[in-house]
């Protein structure tokens, strides 16, 4: 049965271009993505550097004198901004984040974790799952001695409660529609929610450890130590295929291919103590720097923006996803890119972007 609405699916999605991106991730089972890929690994092709540099874009400075300045002049102009005008408090900010006495799951890194841009072999996680062993969590502060260890994302209450003393336009609570009607509530009749997302990380070099990704969500970066370099493009107008979950991830591909998919990629170089606005739907690429790094990204959430931002496809999807609920969008999405991971050989393209972005620190 599942076969077969599967494949009427696909044959539908042939006629309706700009909504078969999400057709696809809500209701062709993931086993059958595996069908799409190459049956055996590729050794993918040195990317055309003068091609990549020619699209490159740095992210325009502006000057505000609040938070919300900066996040209204960047919904107007609708692309990324750094933003100056407004001191950040970088050392609070890091004492708030590692003082936090909670433990969260960590990872450590190895070299072969940097060989894609678009998947990285650290997609499997049972982040945030009560399910985690006690040897695999730490305390923030604990990150700092660790040798090319991370936490991240960090969406919860504890990290939440202490960012509200420096952030106040911080709500409450992390959104968790499922327990809180409130807040349910409170976005359906078009109010904006507010929580961070948080990155720990001590690296022992920098590189690029976040892979492409995009969410529905209006973010405010805050660096506090170390420095990040995002490397972005607009959802909108790329022609590269997404698959749909709780965020967007682009269908795997050899870093090459990929990079003539896209007509643009702007650079946003966050600071210690700087800041940095980009919309909804705006994919994002992470590099971090040697030594310790903090970050944290203030996101906010509004019905309006989730529904307007997107393409058609993109509302759609995200619409879909809301309905269906956790699954696929859980374990076995993650193991189809860290498969795909597997399958792509493109260190040396990887390798070569992380060097022109180093360019720019």
């Amino acid at each position: 049965m599942k076969k077969g609405l599967s494949v009427v699916v696909v044959i539908l999605a042939m006629f309706g271009y700009h909504i078969q991106e999400c057709l696809w991730s809500c209701f062709v089972p993931i086993f059958m993505w595996y069908w799409w890929l190459p049956s055996s690994p590729i050794d993918c092709p040195m990317i055309d550097e003068a091609v990549f540099r020619s699209k490159l874009v740095q992210v325009p400075t502006i000057q505000v004198k609040t938070h919300e300045d900066c996040l209204r002049h960047g919904k107007l102009m609708q692309r990324p901004v750094l933003c100056e005008g407004v001191p950040v408090d970088k050392d609070a900010v890091v004492e708030a984040m590692l003082s936090d006495t909670k433990k969260y799951e960590f990872r450590c890194l190895g070299e072969e974790c940097n060989k894609s841009i678009i998947t990285n072999c650290f997609e499997v996680s049972d982040l945030g799952s009560e399910n985690v062993p006690p040897e695999n969590k730490t305390l923030l502060a604990d990150i700092q001695n660790m040798e090319n260890c991370y936490v991240g994302p960090i969406i919860d209450d504890s990290n939440n409660a202490k960012l509200k003393e420096i952030f106040s336009i911080l709500d409450d609570e992390v959104p968790a529609f499922h327990d809180n009607e409130k807040m349910q509530a409170k976005f359906d009749n078009g109010g904006s929610l507010s929580f961070p997302t948080s990155f720990v990380g001590s690296f022992k070099r920098g590189d690029i450890f976040t892979s492409d990704h995009a969410a529905v969500v209006d973010s405010m970066v805050y660096q506090a130590s170390g420095t990040k370099i995002f490397l972005m493009y607009d959802h909108k107008v790329t022609k590269h295929w997404t698959i749909y979950s709780k965020i967007l991830h682009p269908w795997p591909m050899c870093t090459a291919d990929y990079i003539h998919n896209h007509p643009a990629f702007w650079i946003g170089v966050v600071k210690a103590g700087t800041y940095m606005y980009f919309p909804p739907y705006w994919s994002h690429i992470v590099y971090s720097s040697e030594g310790l790094n903090v970050m944290t990204n203030l996101r906010s959430v509004h019905k309006d923006r989730v529904l307007s931002q997107g393409k058609i496809g993109d509302v759609l999807g995200n619409i879909l996803t809301a309905i269906m609920g956790a699954e696929p969008w859980s374990k076995n999405y993650n193991l189809f890119l860290r498969h795909s991971y597997d399958i792509f050989k493109d260190a040396p393209s990887t390798l070569k972007i992380r060097d022109i972005l180093e360019e720019y620190l």
